[in-house]
């Protein structure tokens, strides 16, 4: 399992933007740890309490797999509650929604107005489009 001592010195400046800048963008090649740079900001944004839930956004695939095989991969992410919403079952898929104990919603764009209909976004303080 890897852990914080891995991340990349490039890693590290994404993460420092994430922590310092109210609105970036990480505009960097695939494969080279934009997830893991932002799950890791928006941890210590949230240990800080600064943020309390985050919707991510991505395409179908990586939001199936991507976002929470990171969380799994690193010792530091591994506590992360996250549900994935990119399911075809919308009843599963609300149920999913209004579970107040996770700290991140993935879901995929097909469903962003479904997702903007259903959600309190009151309770959203953090948004990612990948």
């Amino acid at each position: 399992m890897l852990n914080k001592s891995n991340l990349k010195p490039y890693q590290n400046y994404m993460i420092e933007a994430i922590e310092n800048y109210r609105r970036h963008g990480l505009f960097v090649e695939m494969g080279l740890g934009k997830t893991v740079s932002a799950l890791t900001g928006l941890e210590n944004l949230r240990s800080k309490g600064r943020i309390k839930k985050t919707v991510i956004f991505a395409p179908l695939s990586v939001a199936k797999n991507t976002w929470s095989q990171e969380t799994e991969e690193w010792e530091h992410l591994k506590h992360i509650k996250m549900n994935i919403l990119a399911i075809p079952n919308a009843k599963k898929r609300l149920e999913l929604l209004n579970d107040d104990s996770v700290d991140y919603y993935v879901i995929n764009y097909d469903k962003t107005k479904w997702f903007f209909e259903n959600a309190d976004l009151s309770k959203i303080d953090s948004v990612i489009f990948d």
